[in-house]
């Protein structure tokens, strides 16, 4: 926390420069406000994020809207003393040097204090993976998503509530640049007032029966509008699609359990020898939350 106030005091600009010709009126103004309010930029909830990010766009109209522009645009070339506020907000938000794995705390050391194994935005992958370092090396590399966009929101660049450990696809392939505002997407670390998303395989049809892998039929089930929006914007229906496979060899372990003898069945934790894991742990496995929900569909017969 202090490195990251330290880092910021650098870069801030010790004079005033609104008199000058390179920047805005409001500049001297927009560095105060994010100044007295660093500590809550920096380490504040997802909430009041947002709060944050509403005075910024009602107060300072003209930066937030230069904000939101293609910086190869020519909207955001007309407007030079506005991209230069944006391009100095950056600075003092340094994301660059804070993902560098050579300081003494940043984004590297975020990932492994947070823990998290499992991406929150899909549950179908690991966080972390790895990229070379060298011809016989590999290093860990932090795939941190910036949930409201650094490049929308330069100040939420290094806020630590802004940045959620997620797994390459999500970040790099599905995600991308989207912003959530607006859009009904709750962040992961926010409350579910109306519980998780849920799964459910009825309809399926198991090998005992004749069924195949492509007669899995996998439904998820939103709790809320909310969570109906988190699937649609991380294309979970396509992506849990593809793995029908760990989804019928379930079945066919559940079912092949159900024929040991009773005395067997009753000396064993079914879940655990059908899953693989506690159902505690879940959420701690790729898969691990729509694998429970269809084991629980098995259990209450709702699936055969």
């Amino acid at each position: 926390m202090k490195l990251l106030e330290s880092r910021f005091n650098e870069a801030r600009p010790k004079k005033a420069l609104a008199k000058s010709a390179k920047y805005p009126p409001y500049i001297d103004d927009l560095l105060k406000y994010l100044g007295d309010n660093l500590t809550t930029i920096l380490t504040g909830a997802p909430e009041q994020l947002t709060d944050v990010v509403q005075v910024v766009r009602t107060q300072f109209v003209h930066f937030h809207s230069q904000a939101q522009l293609s910086r190869s645009s020519k909207a955001w070339k007309s407007n030079p003393k506005d991209a230069a506020a944006v391009l100095l907000v950056e600075k003092c938000f340094d994301y660059d040097t804070f993902s560098k794995k050579s300081e003494a705390w940043g984004a590297y050391q975020l990932v492994q204090e947070v823990g998290l194994r499992i991406c929150p935005y899909c549950q179908l992958h690991h966080v972390n993976y790895h990229m070379p370092a060298g011809k016989k090396t590999f290093a860990l590399r932090p795939p941190l998503d910036h949930f409201l966009p650094k490049s929308n929101y330069p100040y939420l660049a290094v806020s630590l509530g802004n940045l959620v450990p997620c797994c390459g696809q999500c970040n790099s392939g599905v995600k991308l640049a989207l912003d959530p505002l607006g859009k009904g997407i709750r962040h992961p670390r926010s409350a579910l007032p109306n519980g998780r998303i849920k799964f459910s395989a009825q309809g399926s049809i198991p090998a005992k029966i004749g069924g195949k892998v492509a007669d899995v039929q996998l439904a998820l089930l939103p709790p809320d509008v909310e969570a109906q929006a988190h699937i649609e914007a991380f294309k979970l229906e396509q992506r849990y699609g593809w793995y029908a496979r760990e989804i019928f060899d379930l079945m066919e372990n559940y079912n092949r359990f159900k024929e040991y003898p009773l005395a067997v069945q009753k000396a064993v934790w079914p879940a655990e020898l059908v899953l693989g894991f506690a159902p505690g742990a879940a959420p701690d496995r790729a898969l691990g939350l729509c694998l429970l929900d269809v084991f629980r569909e098995l259990e209450s017969g709702k699936v055969v």
